[in-house]
């Protein structure tokens, strides 16, 4: 639920960009 939480606030921030850094996983770098 964690992981999920964050991808859903990033989601909105930058939908473009979500698409291309859920496939590198920026959310554990960040």
């Amino acid at each position: 639920m964690a992981p999920g939480h964050r991808s859903n606030r990033t989601a909105p921030v930058q939908p473009v960009s979500v698409r291309p850094i859920k496939n590198n996983k920026p959310d554990n770098i960040s």
